[in-house]
């Protein structure tokens, strides 16, 4: 397997973490990670665009009433070299999901590493 993405999941249920894995995954390949009869999270990231764009996917789910509930399911096409997620809380229930995908990034013959993206600054000034 060519290791061309990670993903981290955050499980937390009444605002407390109950996991957080973190696994390697494969563009254009699903990635289900779980803990068993509670949480899923069923992850995908397409390879990036030639603008760097990555089309991703999580379907969300719990397991209830001995069932695995419908997934809710949100895609996004983003910069898996800046800091996308999905955020996801369970209507009347007490879960909450949290997906980061991200691009993994091969070292660097000089080990120094340059952030994608720009930052900027809003200066608001207020006169009385």
């Amino acid at each position: 397997m060519q290791s061309d993405v990670v993903f981290t999941v955050i499980f937390k249920k009444d605002g407390n973490y109950l996991a957080s894995p973190t696994v390697l995954g494969e563009f254009g390949r699903e990635a289900c990670i779980e803990i068993p009869n509670l949480m899923r999270a069923v992850v995908l990231a397409m390879a990036p665009n030639p603008e760097g764009r990555s089309v991703t996917s999580a379907k969300m789910a719990i397991f209830k009433d001995n069932a695995w509930l419908a997934p809710k399911e949100m895609s996004m096409e983003a910069y898996l070299s800046l800091t996308p997620s999905f955020e996801y809380t369970v209507p009347d229930a007490p879960y909450r999901f949290v997906v980061m995908p991200r691009m993994i990034v091969p070292i660097s013959s000089n080990g120094h590493y340059l952030a994608a993206g720009e930052t900027s600054t809003t200066t608001t000034w207020r006169f009385k």
